[in-house]
């Protein structure tokens, strides 16, 4: 089995373990801890049965990590039959100032029975250069959870919702997902919180769709205050003066509500008087933003002086 490979797919690591080919060292980590944590579920449950846990897995988790009884569990043959694995989770990734580090570094050298497995799993920083790293990457297994551009992670976190979607029988369309990232931002584990109450509340109905996320997953409240400006420039009365109840009830400050409005006004009042300049004609919604600048440009200066913007 090919070592050491930081891209190698979760998927095809769980497939190796399938086929026997097991590593004696995991590393997983990323800043996306939901999927760190997703990623050490699958991993513990391709290597050690439900039943075997009790018996058969350490985890090491907590404020000090005590190297010395990792080095112990390690060492130590498992006390049933098959894989046992001993896992640190969220901690600190060891260096060679960690007390017992030189120890651990022997230890996944030469002490680790055939049948264990380290497996570090972190949404911390971890120094590639360090020699745990190195030794990792030359006899074990990594999967790296990096930060991706905006278009690899809208991707990314639209297939895992769509596979875990389409395991329980349903769709989700694609303006659902649109609508799901918009109120949830990139935050995996908070997106896959709203799945899961998703799937719930359409019960038997197989496809997700945006109005079930509207129903479902609220606004945060600065995205309630930006609806409420939104309302104001539209000159919907009603909804703004129902949004407006509502955050005044859930204790958003006025004050800070006011200086919002405030803003908004200025602005509108702002973009009025570009609109009855001569300029005006010279731009439109197909205009670059360069023919923005050069016609406006001399006017914004003077707002940000009356303003002091």
């Amino acid at each position: 089995m090919e070592k050491g490979s930081i891209r190698k797919s979760l998927d095809k690591i769980l497939k190796d373990i399938k086929a026997g080919k097991t590593a004696p060292v995991y590393l997983l980590f990323g800043e996306d801890g939901y999927f760190v944590n997703e990623a050490l579920k699958k991993l513990v449950n391709s290597l050690v049965p439900e039943e075997d846990r009790t018996l058969n897995l350490e985890v090491f988790k907590g404020e000090k990590l005590d190297l010395d009884s990792v080095i112990t569990g390690l060492a130590s043959y498992p006390f049933l039959a098959g894989h046992k694995a001993v896992a640190i989770v969220d901690q600190d990734f060891p260096t060679s100032t960690t007390p017992g580090f030189d120890s651990l570094l022997e230890c996944i050298e030469k002490n680790i029975p055939p049948q264990n497995h380290l497996i570090i799993a972190t949404s911390k920083s971890v120094d590639k250069r360090t020699v745990l790293f190195k030794k990792i990457k030359e006899i074990g297994e990594i999967l790296a959870f990096e930060e991706e551009d905006a278009k690899d992670r809208y991707s990314n976190l639209q297939d895992n919702v769509n596979e875990k979607v389409n395991s329980e029988g349903k769709k989700l369309t694609k303006e659902a997902f649109d609508r799901l990232i918009e109120r949830t931002g990139f935050d995996s584990r908070l997106i896959f919180g709203e799945i899961e109450k998703l799937l719930n509340f359409t019960g038997d109905k197989k496809v997700i769709e945006k109005n079930d996320v509207d129903a479902v997953v609220p606004l945060t409240k600065h995205q309630v205050i930006f609806t409420l400006l939104d309302a104001i420039s539209i000159k919907n009365k009603k909804t703004a003066f129902d949004i407006l109840e509502r955050l005044l009830i859930e204790g958003e400050a006025a004050i800070k509500i006011n200086f919002m409005i405030a803003r908004q006004v200025r602005l509108l009042r702002q973009a009025k008087e570009l609109l009855e300049t001569e300029h005006s004609k010279s731009f439109n919604e197909n205009s670059q933003f360069s023919v923005f600048q050069k016609l406006f440009g001399n006017r914004i200066e003077e707002f940000k002086d009356r303003y002091r913007e």
